[in-house]
């Protein structure tokens, strides 16, 4: 399965937590993209995204250019199809509702910051013959 996390909101608050849930189901032969959005003026959250994406060799397709909430959600939408993820996770309802409206294959999930366990026991659910 083709997992698509979002960065700020979901997997700021446990990155350790998150790494070590996504090595699990990466065993497992689960694929994950870092599909995430940082806003003009949030250079720390952009460094720390990199960072994250590279510490745990994470794909990453980084929206810094679209500063309207529907270009987002459009791009987002738009690398959920090109890397055919089937689960996107985010912590933006509007997001949600907006890629699973434009992304055919691929279930938006929306999971709230002080939620965010959720996601990754979903994750850590995931057996090997999804």
């Amino acid at each position: 399965m083709k997992i698509g996390l979002d960065y700020g909101g979901v997997i700021s608050f446990a990155p350790d937590g998150w790494a070590k849930s996504i090595q699990k189901a990466r065993e497992r032969g689960h694929e994950f993209y870092l599909i995430s959005h940082c806003g003009p003026g949030e250079m720390t959250e952009r460094q720390a995204f990199v960072e994250y994406a590279g510490m745990i060799n994470l794909s990453f397709d980084d929206l810094d250019y679209p500063h309207h909430q529907k270009e987002i959600a459009e791009r987002k939408a738009q690398l959920c199809q090109e890397h055919g993820v089937e689960i996107f996770i985010d912590d933006d309802l509007h997001r949600v509702e907006a890629v699973g409206r434009m992304c055919d294959r691929c279930a938006a999930l929306y999971i709230p910051q002080n939620l965010w366990q959720v996601g990754q026991r979903l994750i850590d659910g995931l057996g090997s013959d999804w």
